[in-house]
């Protein structure tokens, strides 16, 4: 499989961060405080999306198909889809702009962005400050809190606007859902690509800070309640297993259960701490861990996996039943 993450024909990979090196280990550092301009041309998102009717070659000559458009890099020239004529595109510049008022008058510090599938996916991810110790004072199993906006121009991801932590001691990444998450949305606010994005009513939905406290009440409920291994395997099972598969694919969900119940019981970064050991928050973080460092076929691949798509869900579905589980 090819990367997922854009790698241009020079080689640069289209990425950018600030602070520490992702765990992917792609992209450019940058230094705080950079202009947005830097983190565009950096994150190889100085490119805009064009548009032109499409067009078939017939015997009476060039004609049009109705209602359908291409959409292309302005750049690279590079098809990116084929959408209908009412398809509203958000351009990379539009999710750059997204965060220029938070960071300027929220203190949000940009920490990553970039590009996917040759420019067909784009997204930027901010700091918020929120930060929190798991497990009572003293522990060092620390969260700390991030605002994503992602979108595309394929049709496959509506504009998403939702906040995600960070496990700092091995950064697992898990959306920072309320008791009130549900699958379709997974936690986010998000808009249609037939609707047009309107940046300041997202940002008013988002409403960080009841959020991010439900979402921190929640974590440390789970570090505190403790799971027999039975019911580990029982869960592990339940989220990553699969008895109605093929035996080939069965055989490998056998493995996935495998990895997990292992990093569950102490093989995972941060599992031995008191947070972690033997709890249902050490639980949540082994299915997270399994999908953010050793799911999918490269390191790009899982980064995709676990932000934007299946992994993402399979995370968050991991919390919630955690939640109802065993502290409800």
């Amino acid at each position: 499989m090819g990367h997922e993450i854009y790698i241009n024909l020079r080689g640069k990979a289209s990425m950018a961060y600030c602070n520490d090196e992702p765990w992917h280990g792609l992209g450019q550092k940058l230094e705080a405080g950079a202009t947005i301009e830097h983190w565009m041309e950096q994150a190889g998102m100085n490119y805009s999306i064009a548009s032109s009717p499409v067009e078939y070659n017939t015997p009476a000559g060039m004609l049009a198909m109705p209602s359908r458009n291409v959409l292309y890099r302005d750049d690279t020239k590079d098809h990116l889809s084929i959408v209908g004529d009412k398809y509203k595109v958000v351009q990379p510049v539009e999710v750059m702009e997204f965060f220029r008022d938070i960071t300027e008058s929220q203190q949000f510090e940009l920490e990553t962005a970039g590009v996917l599938f040759k420019g067909q996916k784009y997204w930027a991810m901010a700091k918020t400050g929120k930060h929190a110790q798991i497990g009572g004072k003293g522990s060092k199993d620390r969260i700390e809190g991030y605002l994503l906006l992602a979108t595309s121009c394929d049709g496959t991801l509506q504009t998403t606007a939702q906040f995600t932590s960070v496990r700092v001691v091995c950064n697992n990444t898990l959306t920072a859902a309320t008791r009130g998450w549900d699958r379709k949305n997974n936690g986010a606010i998000k808009v249609s690509h037939r609707s047009v994005f309107d940046p300041q009513k997202v940002r008013e939905q988002l409403g960080i800070d009841n959020h991010w406290a439900e979402f921190v009440d929640s974590v440390n409920e789970l570090s505190q309640i403790k799971i027999s291994d039975n019911q580990a395997m029982q869960f592990i099972v339940d989220m990553v297993g699969d008895k109605e598969k093929p035996v080939i694919e069965q055989i490998e969900r056998a493995k996935a259960v495998a990895t997990v119940f292992q990093l569950y019981k102490g093989k995972g970064r941060g599992s031995d701490m008191k947070s972690s050991e033997d709890t249902a928050w050490g639980l949540v973080n082994s299915v997270t861990e399994y999908i953010d460092h050793f799911a999918g076929e490269s390191v790009d691949n899982r980064f995709y996996l676990g932000q934007f798509y299946d992994g993402s869900y399979v995370k968050n579905e991991a919390f919630q039943s955690a939640v109802k589980q065993f502290a409800m």
